[in-house]
């Protein structure tokens, strides 16, 4: 569970005005930090709490899973990023294609 801290600064962070895009500068790296930590939990629990999430979230939640080597992860979060309406950056691409060396699952992935 996250601490009670955690929670209101997501909390707060979401209820700012998304013009100032700092909020979703701060969460976007809390997302990443945590997913290059380790704790791939916490890093899914941000991402999860972003109301307004950019290609940049996207990216950060499907590298913490790549790096860690949860297919099952990249597999839920990267068709939610197109059924959301995000188009695969170059960034998600090169991500994507240089962690798998299998076209089983890059054809998994493709659909």
């Amino acid at each position: 569970m996250e601490s009670r801290c955690s929670k209101l600064l997501i909390k707060k962070l979401n209820s700012i005005d998304i013009k100032n895009q700092w909020s979703l500068v701060v969460l976007n790296a809390l997302t990443g930090m945590h997913a290059k930590c380790g704790d791939i939990v916490k890093a899914r629990w941000v991402f999860d709490s972003i109301a307004y999430k950019d290609n940049i979230s996207w990216n950060s939640m499907l590298t913490g899973y790549i790096r860690h080597g949860l297919l099952a992860g990249v597999l839920q979060v990267f068709p939610g990023m197109i059924q959301k309406g995000f188009e695969p950056d170059f960034v998600t691409i090169s991500t994507i294609l240089s962690s798998f060396s299998s076209l089983k699952t890059v054809a998994q992935i493709h659909g």
